[in-house]
């Protein structure tokens, strides 16, 4: 019975020490896409990026919230209530592997290069899978990439996938079936 107790009390501490490092300045990371990103380090501060390569715009969740993971394609509620201490994530790296593991659901993976953290996101339907993303086809057709705009995954019958590049300055929107120029 003590056991049960020293489990409990130890979350109750962890959610107690998220809610006090939330006044915690976070820096800006480098983006590896567009889209909303898990800090690595913190897990009550997220990334707003606006493309590859630029730096990102910090965010802090409110007090005793964190990223939400199912959110990372949307803006409109990137954090969530926390309610243990095992929902606040942050990457510990492994010198033994060249990506790690982040969230549950492997849509987030990070890379460990010296002292600097990646994030990467895989895109809608895709999971991490050790090694990178791999994408799920529902069925034959043309599918938009959510974390690489500039790339479409044709499915084929069998249910397997080629990756596929717009030509230069064009998008996949996610309602079209056919690249457009990005103005």
């Amino acid at each position: 019975m003590k056991f049960a107790v020293s489990i409990c009390v130890l979350a109750i501490l962890s959610v107690t020490s998220l809610v006090q490092g939330a006044a915690t300045s976070v820096s800006s990371l480098m983006c590896t896409g567009a889209g909303l990103y898990p800090d690595p380090y913190d897990c009550n501060a997220y990334h707003v990026c606006s493309a590859k390569k630029r730096a990102s715009e910090p965010r802090r969740c409110p007090a005793g919230y964190g990223f939400q993971y199912t959110s990372a394609s949307s803006t409109d509620a990137p954090c969530k209530q926390l309610t243990s201490g095992s929902e606040c994530l942050t990457i510990q790296c492994d010198p033994q592997r060249t990506f790690q593991p982040y969230d549950p659901a492997n849509q987030f993976y990070a890379s460990c290069i010296g002292s600097t953290i990646y994030v990467y996101r895989c895109a809608d339907g895709a999971s991490f899978n050790g090694y990178g993303c791999y994408f799920e086809c529902p069925g034959e057709g043309v599918y938009q990439n959510s974390a690489e705009p500039t790339t479409y995954y044709l499915c084929g019958a069998d249910l397997s996938y080629h990756t596929m590049y717009c030509p230069k300055n064009a998008v996949m929107p996610g309602d079209m079936e056919l690249c457009a120029i990005n103005f």
